[in-house]
């Protein structure tokens, strides 16, 4: 094999390291990584920006739709009506929207 052919065996799996990362990790954006990477990582800037992108840790759908009960949000209300940080009517005002 000559060096040529050494140096290209080399270089190209470097230069996509952070698109392989990506698609070994399984992120929602690989396709963006890959363009980014495929783009701009000639520049060691963007190089590094799709590397430390790729490296992200995932985030879940799931904790984007998790919301509290409407009693838990009456109930903090509630601690902040008595500790006086809002009043009494906004209090009651907020609670009537979380029971409807």
């Amino acid at each position: 094999m000559d060096n040529g052919a050494l140096i290209i065996l080399l270089v190209v799996p470097s230069y996509f390291l952070p698109s392989i990362v990506a698609a070994m990790r399984k992120q929602s954006n690989t396709t963006a990584i890959f363009f980014l990477n495929l783009f701009l990582g000639w520049s060691l800037i963007g190089w590094v920006i799709a590397l430390v992108w790729a490296l992200k840790k995932p985030e879940t759908v799931a904790a984007a739709f998790v919301s509290s009960s409407s009693a838990d949000e009456i109930k903090k209300l509630k601690e902040l009506a008595d500790a006086g940080i809002i009043s009494q009517a906004e209090y009651d005002a907020k609670k009537q929207l979380l029971l409807r």
